[in-house]
């Protein structure tokens, strides 16, 4: 039995309030991955992102999002490589933080709502769909890629509103700026809604809830 918090605070810090309360592993996991990005660069570059289905699409696609993380995985390990190539400077690597929810509404129908975190000295903004080094287009293309790589008959899914990012969806945590804690705290309460209770769907053998790879600290010891 997963506990559940109804309050406004946790970790002392401000979160969402929701009717039917927050699970406090998903809080703590979230928190996690903020720590363990800030420990990875000077500057964590963060967004949120949602993502649908098409009508008619297979729901119980069990590796749907591994295939979209795997595509924008891909598609940013290729633009760092291209850039090492065509410039003398250094060029910062990132990894792909994320964490991800799946929920299924009213209608039936589930949907993705996703951080990304990555290091805030390689990409800054999300830039236009139509710009193809965009980050932006990554995920749309990302996402398209999973959505047609089992597709039905070769028909192709057009990715039209199935992408979206929510108003004021990005967040700079920069450990050389005085308002990192307002940042961190900011963007801490935006992934609480990542927490919520409400329409998780349990028992059906589908994670509704998952983070990239976050390693405990590693302490040394002394005298």
């Amino acid at each position: 039995m997963q506990h559940i918090t109804h309050q406004t605070r946790y970790l002392t810090l401000p979160i969402l309030p929701n009717e039917e309360g927050m699970y406090t592993a998903y809080l703590d996991s979230n928190w996690a991955l903020i720590e363990y990005a800030l420990r990875c660069y000077s500057k964590v570059f963060a967004f949120r992102v949602d993502l649908r289905l098409p009508d008619g699409y297979n729901y119980l696609d069990t590796n749907l999002i591994t295939r979209f993380f795997s595509s924008f995985k891909a598609m940013i390990k290729a633009q760092y490589y291209a850039k090492k190539r065509n410039n003398d400077g250094y060029v910062h690597p990132t990894e792909v933080h994320f964490v991800r929810v799946r929920e299924v509404g009213g209608s039936g129908k589930p949907h993705y709502h996703i951080c990304i975190l990555l290091n805030g000295n390689a990409y800054w903004k999300l830039g236009k769909f139509a710009d193809s080094n965009s980050l932006s287009n990554k995920v749309n293309a990302a996402w398209a890629s999973a959505l047609n790589t089992h597709s039905n008959d070769g028909a192709l899914w057009p990715t039209d509103g199935l992408v979206s990012f929510p108003d004021y969806c990005s967040y700079m945590l920069d450990r050389s700026k005085t308002d990192l804690n307002y940042q961190i705290s900011e963007l801490n309460k935006r992934l609480s809604y990542l927490a919520k209770v409400a329409t998780k769907p349990r028992g059906n053998g589908i994670r509704c809830y998952g983070t990239s790879r976050i390693p405990k600290p590693q302490f040394v010891g002394g005298v």
